[in-house]
């Protein structure tokens, strides 16, 4: 009698322990089905983490050169839209000019300059830029935006002009204003920093910078050529209507000539566009292997631990079913 009592105490230990370790291997094998990863890497691993840890290092690294690279890949996206804009409105300029050079009487000197005017904004507009509240053409002053308002441009630039006393001493105002190191243009015009963005580690030691900025040489002549046609007429200018109008078609060459200059800025970007698309791909290769190692690491066969779990569930069927045989118990008591 003691002995079929001790019999059957032990036999309800056996079944509740081998009821545990099921219900715990249950919880595991679910657990790596939805995650896909092993849920005990230490024993996966036999303890030794170190490369595992190497790939995580790499992979975080790459991560963050893809990130950095998705960011001036923005950058250099919004310069070239803007530079697109800056050639089709002085394409515009220089078409409504050489028109106007062909009839006389097609525009007034009043018409032109308006017309040279709202190119001339569109232009400012463009340089000024904003991409995610980053301003594209301020250099490192990516808050503050590289260039006045038109508005103040021109009237900066009136100023500087009224005492020309004819056309070439008028030119050679507007060079010492655009151009000269210190004056009006780098002082009152551009508002942006003297320095580049720093250079991007494009990674296999390479690096792109992307230093275009509103004062570059060749946005200045763009900037001058059509500044000039807007401002001809404007009253601090104390020339003749036929001055004036020489003036403003005097501009179509200079026009002409800057717009040489954007398009080579858009070709040398075009490079920088290019390398930095190539260099992204080749991370995003990296990436891609380093992830597939760290998955051979602590990943699971979803079909081998799909397999286990079914295994574990009719295992855990079989035992409700000899437990409730052999205790009489329901599936609300046992459980």
């Amino acid at each position: 009698m003691d002995g079929f009592g001790v019999s059957d105490l032990s036999r309800g230990y056996g079944l509740r322990a081998l009821n545990s370790d099921l219900n715990l291997s249950l919880i595991r094998l679910s657990q790596e089905v939805v995650s896909g990863r092993s849920s005990d890497t230490t024993l996966r691993l036999n303890a030794q983490f170190s490369f595992l840890t190497q790939i995580e290092t790499d992979l975080v690294q790459t991560q963050a050169r893809i990130s950095a690279l998705t960011e001036v890949a923005i950058t250099a996206e919004a310069q070239q839209t803007a530079l697109d804009r800056v050639v089709s409105n002085a394409d515009d300029l220089f078409n409504t000019l050489v028109v106007s050079q062909n009839n006389a009487g097609a525009l007034s000197v009043s018409s032109l300059a308006e017309q040279a005017y709202g190119f001339l904004d569109t232009i400012v507009a463009a340089l000024n830029t904003n991409q995610s509240g980053r301003y594209a053409f301020s250099g490192t002053e990516v808050t503050t935006p590289p260039l006045v308002s038109t508005d103040d441009l021109l009237a900066d630039l009136a100023m500087a002009l009224s005492g020309a006393t004819n056309e070439d001493d008028l030119r050679a105002l507007a060079d010492d204003f655009f151009d000269l190191p210190g004056g009006a243009f780098e002082t009152s015009v551009y508002q942006g920093a003297a320095q580049s963005l720093s250079p991007i580690d494009l990674g296999n030691g390479e690096t792109v910078t992307l230093n275009l900025r509103a004062d570059d040489p060749a946005l200045r002549e763009m900037l001058k050529a059509v500044a000039l046609a807007a401002v001809a007429d404007d009253p601090a200018i104390p020339f003749s209507e036929t001055d004036k109008r020489e003036i403003v078609l005097g501009q179509i060459d200079e026009v002409l000539n800057a717009r040489s200059g954007v398009i080579e800025l858009r070709a040398k970007l075009g490079f920088s566009e290019e390398r930095i698309d190539r260099s992204t791909t080749r991370l995003e290769a990296e990436r891609s292997s380093f992830e597939l190692a760290r998955s051979d690491l602590i990943d699971v066969d979803p079909f081998e631990t799909a397999t286990a779990l079914e295994a574990v569930r009719q295992q855990l069927e079989t035992l409700f079913s000899v437990t409730a045989r052999t205790q009489n118990l329901s599936l609300v008591n046992f459980l």
